[in-house]
């Protein structure tokens, strides 16, 4: 009987070797590749999502969730939205525009917006059901996508001239009826395929093993492009917090809002006691500066009755104010510069946020909170 044959080149070789313009088997740059591709495409950063997103009737109701490409180290935004509970033939629609801050947008009917998000595409609540109650209602044994899709950034990014976008989910019911969707998300892509014009680089490792890596210029050694892979890992800000508590309109009951003339928290974010409802996450460690690691924050806000309103975001570290709001149609506040606790137990951080005005009401229909890291 032969001898047991052993395969040549075996798997373990093919899928760790890392091509930098030559072949390189080294051990320890095939790991360094590997942690570049955790770092930079393995793990999406910016992320949003919206609960309970639900039309007045035949009345639209917008949702808005904020997005800022500081980069093109990340290529692509996902979108999906699910839904589980409605009456069977309820209609749904989400028309999806997207706008920057220097006044530019991109409307459901460009080619750019998947087809789930257009104008017109209607989502009906199948008659076939797992259940109904005796009105009719239909709950599904299983959350149903009824739209899905991905955000080009890169061909956005021609028309969104400035970097800081809203995402705007106008969500209706033809019938008028009480269906509603139950979450919207997004979150940015892992990306797998790039080029050689691809600034930031991106190991493409065990997706497609043994490729050549190479960085602009084919004649670059491979390890240019792990530091640029590193440099876009850093650079794609990750989103530590985004909520959207309501749509744009004030008659909705789930919207924060306070008329409190000093630093108090929202009642509807009300822990109890007046103590705001805190937001818990781990922060990446990037820069080790003692006085904490850099992040931003900014509010979906209105001001009702001609008040001067004012945002208090408070970390581990300090407690940083926006300054004076004024708009009384629903906008985004500037950003505002914070700074993130990461020496603790576990680098966990808890923040919260407070308000007050002068006049009338503060309405916050969302805020955002993420990494500043230049």
């Amino acid at each position: 009987m032969s001898e047991p044959q052993s395969p040549f080149p075996t798997l373990p070789v093919i899928y760790d070797e890392v091509a930098t313009a030559q072949t390189v088997r080294a051990a320890t740059l095939t790991r360094m590749a590997q942690a570049c591709d955790v770092l930079a495409s393995g793990r999406p950063a910016r992320r949003g999502h919206i609960v309970s997103a639900y039309p007045n009737g035949t009345i639209t109701r917008t949702y808005v969730l904020s997005y800022k490409r500081t980069s093109d180290a990340i290529g692509y935004l996902y979108l999906a939205a699910h839904s589980r509970l409605g009456y069977r033939g309820d209609q749904l629609t989400i028309d999806l525009t997207i706008r920057d801050a220097g006044g530019h947008s991109v409307a459901s009917s460009s080619v750019l917006i998947p087809v789930g998000f257009k104008v017109g595409t209607i989502y009906t609540v199948p008659a076939s059901v797992a259940g109904t109650d005796g009105a009719g209602l239909a709950t599904l044994a299983y959350v149903a996508t009824i739209a899905d899709g991905y955000l080009d950034l890169g061909a956005l990014a021609a028309t969104l001239t400035d970097p800081d976008w809203s995402l705007e989910f106008a969500v209706a019911a033809p019938s008028g009826t009480g269906s509603l969707v139950d979450l919207i998300e997004c979150w940015e892509m892992p990306r797998g395929i790039v080029d050689n014009a691809d600034t930031y680089g991106s190991l493409v490792g065990a997706l497609m093993p043994g490729r050549p890596l190479t960085s602009g210029d084919i004649t670059e050694d491979g390890i240019a492009r792990l530091r640029q892979t590193l440099t876009g890992a850093r650079l794609a800000q990750r989103t530590y917090s985004q909520e959207c508590f309501g749509p744009d309109d004030v008659t909705a009951a789930l919207v924060p809002r306070t008329t409190s003339l000093s630093y108090a928290a929202l009642p509807e974010l009300d822990d109890g006691a007046g103590a705001a409802t805190a937001y818990t996450f781990r922060v990446r460690t990037i820069t080790g500066d003692s006085g904490g690691e850099v992040a931003r924050a900014r509010f979906r806000y209105l001001v009702s009755g001609g008040g001067t309103a004012n945002l208090k975001v408070t970390t581990g570290i300090a407690s940083y104010a926006t300054g004076s709001l004024t708009s009384a149609t629903w906008a985004w506040s500037p950003w505002l510069a914070v700074r993130l606790k990461a020496n603790a137990t576990g680098h966990l951080e808890s923040v919260h946020f407070e308000g007050k005005t002068t006049a009338g009401t503060l309405y916050v229909s969302g805020w955002i909170l993420e990494e500043n890291v230049s």
